[in-house]
């Protein structure tokens, strides 16, 4: 994603998380996001990005899954589809 070092437009706040106050930059309207499965893909969003100094693991928020039109059926399995289609989809372990 190229984003680190963070560019110079990127903001660093303080954020409160369930851990306690953590550093994080924010970056607007830095992301072009879509799903892109060999039959089928959404549509193309542009979204902020929120990286923190501690995590390393990539999370989308429920606003951008919904805007994705995905729905989440197993989150532990994997298991997901587009919002009004039957077929089942298995997630990508990276």
């Amino acid at each position: 994603m190229e984003l680190w070092p963070p560019p110079a437009d990127a903001i660093l706040e303080t954020l409160d998380t369930a851990g306690g106050e953590v550093l994080s930059y924010f970056i607007p309207n830095i992301l072009d996001l879509n799903v892109a499965e060999v039959d089928r893909s959404s549509k193309t969003i542009r979204y902020n990005a929120i990286i923190s100094t501690y995590e390393r693991q990539i999370l989308l928020s429920d606003a951008v899954i919904e805007e994705l039109e995905i729905e989440i059926l197993s989150p532990k399995v994997g298991l997901w589809r587009f919002r009004g289609k039957q077929k089942i989809r298995t997630s990508v372990k990276g």
